[in-house]
């Protein structure tokens, strides 16, 4: 680092913006100003931990001229990382492992999303909004199918994913164009920008521009089928013969199963904190399939493999995210579509076809090709549901096959806008926002899924049994808002006049008609935080607009908590939420101007 010579008197329009922010500068005699070269990230924010496959080299780096204000505390959770392997807060955002290593020398992605980094520098930060810049680098098998349902796709660890879908109302072309440079450098700017005017009307604190359009999506998948291009997944093979015992030590749960059946669990720290939050299958004794959420997937490969080195397992960590397509087909006519597109129809009859349990079956095309598909019954929106893992070579075809056959079941696209508000009805978790490193199983009801009561080793075992013992002291809790105000992450939790907690993750229900957030809280006397005392509590959101809403602390989740639909049983009838019909108020009134 070096500054820049001497160019004479300072610019005019910073000196004025200084003398606008403090009056005593334009008395004040100034000798020289400084002026050098400063580092930005592609997304503005520190290179720190760990580089991925490169054991013992650490980043502290790329600081975008926070340094001195970001010093204290990133030290500190630099130097937890170096000697514990892990730092003692939630430092994911920071962590080199957001980006994928493919991405680390790759010049001009680099050259592009630094630039947009820094010209958005001092943009407000709304939790809709999209980058313009590196876009269009890891497209899945279904990209251009994507395309022509006019999607309007999320920029999530490169990958371009699903955000929602335009209606057939929508003008405006939703593709994703390259990068402008704002007009600047020679670059031709963007005119008419389809994708980049919905974004901008998504960037607002009020309800977005696609709101309406996300509802329908939840309420097709709701009432007849969906289906959801997950494909950038991580998708994980662990071989080898020590691969059960590995398996056992990095999974909370057990996962000493069955052949064909997949686990839900968590991956802890020694500490208890979660490292990991993903499903595992077992196809063999000395085989597992595992799928990690996308966003994460560098960062769970990583972790795995690293305790497999340190614990010295005698087996092999693949990475075949690329190799496959996944589409979850979801939805209470989800079973009666998937029983016409494969050929094996008895052994996809439910009861012999167990939730959580893994199938390789075969789908026939209209060209009279078979592929070979492994189908997964699981849910992450609350409904009877299957995960489709597809070879790449086969995804095309087998997508036209499912909305051949689907047209009659009224199959629908949705993205993940609309998996964000289903799930969140259902209480399933997100790594990062519900659950992260600084967070326990214990401490995010989760105790179901920890394999306590057996006498299997696994990391974090002994912190998380102290921690049954004492009690936990913060609690991640689920509440509504008595009000319909949109919620935006972040947001205070009070009680009774004290700050208890604030808000990690949240989003509008669609259909139970709820604006849900979810949060950790802490009793202020440093007291375990037991459901005696949460019935006590007058909770109120401390929300953007600065107002004090009162919220409702839900006990159970507010979306089906027996599970019957994720079991099949669809004899009560559903009811088109007062959500749905609030938006479709709001659809006509659009209409009418």
């Amino acid at each position: 680092f070096a500054l820049f010579g001497r160019d004479g008197a300072p610019s005019p329009c910073h000196i004025d913006g200084a003398i606008n922010r403090m009056g005593a500068i334009a008395e004040t005699e100034i000798k020289h100003t400084v002026c050098g070269p400063e580092s930005f990230t592609p997304d503005h924010k520190a290179l720190m931990g760990e580089v991925p496959g490169c054991r013992g080299f650490f980043l502290g780096a790329g600081f975008n001229s926070n340094g001195i204000m970001l010093a204290g505390g990133a030290g500190r959770e630099l130097a937890h990382w170096v000697a514990e392997g892990h730092p003692t807060l939630d430092m994911f955002s920071y962590d080199v492992k957001r980006f994928h290593p493919d991405f680390y020398g790759d010049k001009e992605w680099i050259k592009e999303t630094s630039h947009e980094s820094y010209a958005k520098n001092y943009a407000i930060a709304f939790s809709c909004d999209e980058p313009m810049a590196g876009r269009n680098r890891r497209l899945d098998p279904f990209h251009e199918q994507m395309k022509r349902a006019k999607c309007v796709f999320q920029s999530r660890h490169h990958w371009e994913r699903p955000g929602f879908f335009a209606t057939k109302t929508f003008i405006k072309d939703p593709a994703v164009r390259p990068y402008d440079f704002y007009g600047n450098y020679g670059h031709e700017a963007n005119e008419d920008y389809g994708y980049r005017d919905i974004i901008h009307g998504e960037n607002t604190f009020e309800w977005t521009h696609s709101h309406v359009m996300v509802a329908q999506e939840v309420t097709a998948c709701r009432e007849y089928c969906a289906v959801f291009n997950q494909s950038y997944f991580g998708k994980f093979f662990l071989e080898g013969p020590d691969t059960q015992a590995a398996m056992d030590f990095l999974c909370a749960n057990d996962v000493r199963k069955p052949d064909g059946t997949t686990i839900y669990t968590q991956m802890c720290n020694p500490k208890g904190g979660i490292m990991a939050d993903l499903t595992v299958t077992k196809l063999a004794a000395d085989r597992f399939y595992i799928t990690a959420g996308g966003g994460t997937a560098t960062h769970d490969f990583d972790w795995i493999s690293k305790v497999i080195e340190e614990k010295g397992f005698d087996c092999t960590l693949r990475d075949e995210t690329q190799d496959h397509g996944l589409l979850s087909l979801q939805g209470p006519l989800s079973h009666a579509l998937l029983r016409e597109l494969v050929l094996e129809k008895d052994q996809v009859a439910l009861e012999n076809f167990p939730f959580s349990t893994a199938q390789d079956l075969t789908i026939r095309t209209d060209s009279g090709d078979d592929h070979a598909v492994r189908v997964i019954r699981l849910t992450f929106v609350g409904e009877l549901g299957f995960e489709l893992h597809i070879p790449k070579e086969s995804c095309a075809e087998v997508y036209e096959e499912l909305f051949r056959k689907g047209k009659k079941h009224h199959l629908a696209n949705a993205g993940y806008r609309a998996i964000d508000s289903m799930s969140i009805e259902k209480g399933y978790k997100h790594w990062h926002e519900d659950v992260r490193m600084d967070d326990t199983p214990l401490e995010a009801g989760l105790g179901w899924a920890v394999k306590l009561k057996t006498d299997v080793d696994f990391c974090g075992r002994e912190a998380l049994e102290a921690q049954k013992e004492h009690g936990v002291r913060k609690r991640l809790i689920c509440l509504t808002l008595e009000s319909h105000l949109p919620l935006h992450k972040r947001e205070t939790i009070w009680n009774d006049g004290q700050c208890v907690g604030y808000i990690r993750r949240a989003d509008y229900g669609h259909t139970s008609g709820k604006v849900i957030g979810y949060g950790y809280v802490s009793h202020p006397e440093g007291e375990k935080v037991t459901n005696k005392w949460l019935k006590t509590c007058n909770f109120e959101v401390h929300t953007t607009n600065r107002e004090f809403v009162p919220a409702v602390w839900q006990p159970k989740v507010v979306f089906d908590p027996s599970n019957e639909r994720v079991k099949g049983n669809y004899e009560l009838p559903f009811r088109t939420s007062s959500s749905y019909q609030h938006v479709q108020v709001q659809q006509q009134a659009a209409k009418e101007g």
